[in-house]
């Protein structure tokens, strides 16, 4: 996360009371999956062990490493602005995990061979797999163990995101629905107008979901309902929707972005062997044997020396 806006956009995504992120099942499967791969591996790790959790948002890959394994002590660190402990409700083992908020992978203040174990979820690789790989590696004790989830620029969680994109990127272009909310509720454009291009969008022949353009007009016409009663009230709520619908945006392109590819993952193999890390990567699919939903790759390994 090297870009202010791209830093905000996650910070105000975990600013709600959210633990995961970047599941694209409409059930909680993925979750499910990931949370058993992330106990197996804490129940590997001998009683005390110290683990650093990269990119950690609200605390996923540390909450599930508690659930099963108490006794570890977990360092959580983020870019964006997180404060988990007072955001997320019902997940007490949140409360023995250190967070480190504001805090970038590449600035890190720990002494080398401080941890046991370092984990990541959706998240080094935003900052770049392989350079951040090489520069976190040396916080690894000798025999230490990483496990990385990363994004495969084919995974169904990549390909889902680009379709919101598309229909973001409809909601947020210039002169357009939200643009001229705004505009409508200061003065500066007609109710007519709005209403012509709600109509307009909703006749194209274009990719629109419930989920985003309908919840959208949703808060639209109730914005619009209270605008007489409190205008002020209403231009806040526009502005606020308006700031939400391009964070999401943001942090989509973002999240399209990070995917990884077969070569892109070879290069960072290259990269860690050559540091004394024996490491491997492989898709990781939601069902082993079915093969039928790819969650991204699963990338392991310890360091040697």
């Amino acid at each position: 996360m090297n870009q202010p806006q791209n830093t905000n956009a996650w910070s105000l995504y975990w600013s709600e009371d959210r633990l995961y992120s970047c599941v694209a099942q409409s059930s909680d499967e993925d979750q499910k999956a990931l949370n058993k791969l992330w106990q197996d591996f804490s129940q590997e790790l001998e009683p005390n062990s110290r683990v650093l959790d990269l990119a950690t948002g609200n605390g996923a890959v540390a909450d599930a490493l508690l659930s099963v394994n108490n006794t570890l002590q977990v360092d959580a660190v983020d870019k964006a602005s997180i404060d988990p402990k007072k955001i997320v409700t019902e997940h007490g083992n949140l409360l023995n995990v250190n967070f480190h908020s504001d805090t970038d992978i590449f600035d890190l203040s720990f002494k080398p061979t401080t941890f046991n174990a370092i984990t990541s979820q959706f998240g080094i690789e935003y900052a770049g797999l392989t350079e951040a790989s090489a520069r976190v590696m040396p916080y690894l004790k000798v025999a230490g163990r990483f496990q990385f989830v990363v994004h495969h620029v084919q995974s169904g969680i990549i390909l889902s995101s680009r379709n919101k994109i598309i229909e973001f990127e409809q909601l947020t272009q210039q002169s357009g629905i939200l643009e001229t909310l705004i505009k409508v509720l200061g003065g500066k454009s007609e109710f007519a107008q709005l209403e012509t291009l709600g109509q307009d969008y909703l006749k194209q022949d274009l990719i629109r979901s419930e989920q985003i353009s309908g919840q959208v007009f949703v808060g639209i016409e109730r914005i619009i309902n209270g605008f007489a009663s409190n205008p002020k009230e209403s231009i806040e709520l526009a502005v606020a929707m308006d700031l939400r619908v391009r964070s999401e945006l943001t942090r989509l392109v973002q999240l399209t972005a990070a995917g990884q590819t077969s070569d892109s993952m070879t290069t960072w193999l290259e990269t860690v062997s050559a540091m004394g890390i024996d490491a491997m990567f492989s898709p990781l699919y939601l069902d082993p044997i079915k093969q039928d939903y790819l969650l991204g790759w699963l990338a392991t390994g310890v360091r040697c020396k």
